[in-house]
C-alpha cells in the first residue's frame, strides 16, 4: 500500500515543480495584417502554434506554459518568406509593429530582434 501512495506524491511533486518553473510570453500584436504565431526551442521544434492571428488591432497573445528560452516567430500572410523571429527569456513580451511593408520586433526592453 506504501508504494502507491509514494507514486501518487512523486508524479504531484513533479507537476507543482513543472508549473512553478513555466513562465509567461506576451506578445503585443500592432502589425497591419493578418499573420502567423509560433513559438519554437531556437532549435527548430515547435512548442507551441498559435495558428493565424488577427494583428492590427492590438490583441496581446499570451502564453503562460512557456519554457526558459525561447524564440517567437511571425510571418505576415501576404508573405510566408518574411518570417521574422525574437529570443525571449522567462517572462518576457515581444511587440509587433508596422505593417507588411515595414515591420519590426521589439523586446520589452527595446531591443531590436532578428530581422530574418
Amino acid at each position: 500500500m506504501q508504494h502507491p501512495t509514494l507514486t501518487r506524491f512523486i508524479i504531484i511533486f513533479f507537476i507543482i515543480l513543472h508549473i512553478a518553473q513555466a513562465y509567461k510570453l506576451t506578445v503585443d500584436l500592432s502589425f497591419f495584417s493578418v499573420c502567423r504565431v509560433y513559438v519554437t526551442d531556437c532549435h527548430g521544434k515547435t512548442l507551441r502554434d498559435a495558428g493565424w492571428k488577427n494583428c492590427d488591432s492590438g490583441y496581446k497573445w499570451h502564453w503562460d506554459e512557456a519554457p526558459e528560452t525561447y524564440c517567437l516567430h511571425i510571418y505576415p500572410k501576404t508573405n510566408g518568406d518574411d518570417n521574422r523571429w525574437c529570443q525571449g527569456y522567462k517572462d518576457d513580451c515581444i511587440f509587433v509593429t508596422g505593417d507588411p511593408v515595414g515591420w519590426e520586433m521589439f523586446n520589452c526592453a527595446g531591443n531590436k530582434c532578428d530581422t530574418h
